[in-house]
């Protein structure tokens, strides 16, 4: 329909009428990629809040498994310290625990 009219005004020399048909195409080219562009953001957006949701699901789990990890190597750690500074440094000598030595 639009080229019809469009013909029919070239042959007519009515060039306001090609004009304006011509603005009229063009912005209908506009807002259909303006609309494209809005839609794309939209899903990036949504694909983002996906990702994040995942990322901190991932990030709280990890962190519950260092907190029991780090609960489980407390006791060993301070006992790794009571036997390096009976080994290494001049306090005064004496027996090895049981948990000590394991």
């Amino acid at each position: 329909m639009i080229l019809q009219n469009l013909t029919k005004a070239i042959r007519d020399q009515n060039w306001f009428a090609v004009g304006v048909e011509f603005l009229i195409v063009i912005a209908g080219v506009v807002i259909g990629f303006q609309i494209q562009g809005w839609n794309e953001n939209r899903a990036d957006r949504f694909e983002e809040r996906s990702l994040l949701m995942r990322l901190h699901a991932e990030v709280v789990g990890l962190l519950e498994i260092q907190s029991e990890e780090y609960a489980l190597n407390e006791p060993r750690a301070q006992s790794l310290a009571a036997v390096h500074q009976l080994l290494f440094d001049d306090i005064a000598p004496r027996e090895l625990t049981a948990q000590e030595c394991r």
